[in-house]
């Protein structure tokens, strides 16, 4: 029996960060499937897939979102539950691993991706803002931000699948990794408080994104 752990990854399209993971883990000495799987054993599974929606929330177009919904939410439980049985079998001695790889607008996750050079955005919805958005005053610096044009300047996709693989091959890896240039913005959205610490994320949100994370962020600062 081979002593190479194995997992699946989804998501993994050319040029997207799921086929940088395979092939790191590949690197890594993993046993690797990318989309797709039959018989075998099974030591983790890597919600890969998935795509984006950026637009203000007064804005969102609720049929868009529920589609994102689906394959973003729905998609990432019905593979896990296809898969368990093989993940309860898992000979490691932590027992299989699911890791759901997130962005910075999630909730809770085994892997955290902040603005890596990916192709993410090219499933998303061309981000126009409604004539009757209150973002219309910054129109041109708000569309560029939800259009992932601050991510070319993210970290090396590699270097950033090197780091989670690295990280999930541990003994007993952690129940979050935080990887990417402005994961520290997401750190803080974990853990913001008091006014002050509000005020510092708006401050760190203006210089990544370009413009206030409310119409009214600098008046109250």
């Amino acid at each position: 029996m081979s002593s190479k752990r194995t997992i699946l990854i989804t998501g993994c399209s050319d040029g997207s960060l799921g086929s940088v993971l395979a092939l790191q883990f590949h690197k890594a000495g993993w046993r690797v499937f990318a989309s797709e799987m039959t018989g075998g054993s099974l030591d983790a599974i890597l919600n890969n897939v998935g795509a984006g929606y950026s637009m203000p929330l007064m804005d969102v177009n609720i049929a868009k979102a529920r589609e994102l919904f689906d394959l973003n939410v729905w998609s990432v439980l019905n593979v896990t539950r296809a898969f368990l049985p093989l993940l309860m079998e898992s000979p490691h001695e932590y027992g299989g691993l699911v890791v759901n790889n997130t962005a910075c607008a999630s909730v809770t996750a085994r892997t955290t991706p902040f603005s890596e050079r990916s192709t993410f955005q090219d499933n998303a919805p061309a981000p126009v803002l409604p004539p009757t958005s209150l973002y219309n005053v910054t129109k041109e610096t708000v569309e560029k931000a939800m259009s992932g044009a601050n991510a070319a300047n993210g970290a090396d996709p590699e270097e950033w699948a090197s780091q989670v693989v690295g990280d999930l091959s541990k003994r007993n890896p952690p129940h979050r990794i935080w990887r990417g240039k402005f994961e520290y913005l997401a750190r803080g959205q974990k853990r913001e408080e008091t006014a002050m610490d509000q005020k510092r994320l708006a401050k760190q949100f203006k210089k990544v994104y370009g413009f206030w994370p409310t119409p009214h962020s600098e008046e109250r600062l």
